[in-house]
C-alpha cells in the first residue's frame, strides 16, 4: 500500500481547498462552481447548500485504490470520488443524513449502483471507499454498507471529496494503493479490513 494523497486540512480558518496544500499528493482541484474551505481544521462547505466538488490531481499508479475520510454528518450529503476521469466520468458514493448511496457517471449518465436506508452514525466516523475491478465497496464505522460488481470505469482516474452543507465536517483524508498496509500507518485503523 502507497498512500498518495494524504491531509489533514490543517489551515488558517476559511482557506479555500483549492488553495491547500496536503501532506501528500498534488493540488487540490475544482470541478464543481461552489467552494470547500478549511474551518477548525476540517474541510466544509462555504456556506449552507453549496456543493462542492474537487479531486486531487496526484496520480494513484493503479487502478485499484481506498479512499478513506472521517465524516461528522450534517444536513445535505458529503461523500467521496474515485477513478475521476472528468466531470462526465467516476464511481461515487455520498450520505445524506439517513440514506447511502453508490452511483457511477459514466458520459455523463448517472446510474445508481446500490443504496441503504441507515442513519448515518453521530459524531466523527471513518469511511473507506474500496475500489478494486471485481468490485466497489463503502464501509462506514468499520462496517461495509454499499457494494457492487460494476467496472465499467477501469482507468485509475483521480480520487476526491465533496460536500454540500457547512455542517458536514470531513477530515484525514487519505487516498492509498491496494495492498497491505505500510509499517507504523495509523490512519483509521478499525477502516483496514
Amino acid at each position: 500500500m502507497t498512500i498518495f494523497v494524504s491531509d489533514t486540512f490543517t489551515a488558517n480558518d476559511y482557506t479555500l481547498l483549492q488553495n491547500h496544500a496536503p501532506e501528500t499528493g498534488g493540488t487540490w482541484v475544482k470541478i464543481s462552481a461552489n467552494d470547500l474551505n478549511i474551518r477548525s481544521n476540517y474541510l466544509r462547505a462555504y456556506s449552507s447548500g453549496d456543493f462542492g466538488q474537487y479531486y486531487n490531481d496526484a496520480a494513484p499508479g493503479t487502478a485499484e485504490y481506498d479512499v478513506e475520510q472521517d465524516m461528522t454528518k450534517g444536513s445535505g450529503n458529503a461523500g467521496a470520488y474515485a477513478r475521476l476521469a472528468d466531470s462526465n466520468n467516476y464511481y461515487y458514493w455520498y450520505s445524506t443524513q439517513a440514506v447511502y448511496y453508490l452511483r457511477k457517471i459514466v458520459a455523463g449518465v448517472v446510474t445508481l449502483l446500490d443504496t441503504l436506508t441507515e442513519d448515518f452514525p453521530a459524531g466523527a466516523t471513518a469511511t473507506k471507499f474500496e475500489i478494486r475491478d471485481a468490485s466497489k465497496k463503502v464501509y462506514i464505522g468499520g462496517d461495509q454498507k454499499l457494494t457492487s460488481a460494476d467496472n465499467a470505469l477501469t482507468s485509475a482516474g483521480y480520487a476526491g471529496v465533496y460536500e454540500s452543507d457547512i455542517n458536514w465536517h470531513i477530515d484525514n483524508f487519505v487516498a492509498t494503493t491496494a495492498g497491505a498496509p505500510p509499517t507504523g500507518y495509523a490512519h483509521s485503523q478499525a477502516m483496514i479490513i
